[in-house]
């Protein structure tokens, strides 16, 4: 496991370094600015989890967030921050796993690193062909289309085929993919608009909305948009 604290007090830096350290086996990545990141002093590649502090001396944590969740998808993100006024604005900014008040408490800590380990374990979907294991993580799918047991995944790094049943990658996903169709599932952060029967992606690809699935699908992309989803 790899986890990465960003906080320009030394204070709180050293206090969750001896904190996580106290019951995981972990590499510890820490930077006190957000220029370490950017300039790639500090290699947070691989990072689980990062802790972030909103108030960084060279810029907002919340930008730093922005540009980990852009280039690391797969990433978990938990703010910090003395001010809890605050916590409004990291959840309109982007998808948050949390926020931690300061003084920062162990356990808030604890039960952040549990839930992204968890998560991590429910992030992929995996399938073998020809008797090779392979994963996909589910922020790097644009869409997946099915033909009977064959499934194309479309992912940010190009195209892959392998063996499944488009119902089991629903089950797995349900929260953050929509099924538009019965031949097509669509990760909904991809989705740049709706046209009358259409899902537009930022790709420019445009995925067809079934009338069996329309009334379900276009209510749950409303909602995503909305920012309701859960």
């Amino acid at each position: 496991m790899k986890i990465l604290v960003v906080d320009d007090e030394k204070s709180i830096v050293d206090n969750l370094f001896s904190t996580i350290s106290e019951r995981y086996e972990a590499d510890i990545v820490t930077a006190n600015s957000i220029s370490e990141i950017i300039e790639e002093k500090v290699n947070v590649s691989g990072a689980d989890i990062a802790f972030v502090d909103i108030q960084i001396k060279d810029d907002n944590g919340i930008n730093l967030g922005c540009y980990l969740q852009q280039k690391y998808p797969e990433m978990h993100l938990v703010f910090i921050s003395g001010y809890p006024e605050k916590v409004t604005d990291v959840f309109l900014s982007l998808s948050a796993m949390g926020f931690i008040d300061k003084p920062i408490r162990k356990e808030k800590v604890y039960a952040y690193i549990d839930k992204a380990m968890n998560q991590s374990n429910e992030d992929y979907f995996c399938s073998s062909v020809y008797g090779h294991k392979t994963e996909f993580h589910k922020n790097n799918i644009i869409f997946i289309e099915s033909s009977k047991k064959v499934l194309k995944i479309h992912t940010t790094g190009g195209v892959a085929e392998v063996v499944g049943k488009l119902d089991d990658v629903e089950k797995q996903f349900e929260k953050q993919f929509v099924r538009c169709h019965k031949s097509y599932l669509v990760n909904l952060k991809y989705i740049s608009c709706r046209r009358l029967m259409t899902f537009v992606l930022i790709n420019k690809e445009e995925i067809n909305i079934s009338r069996t699935y329309k009334n379900e699908a276009i209510e749950k992309y409303n909602r995503y948009r909305g920012g309701v989803l859960i």
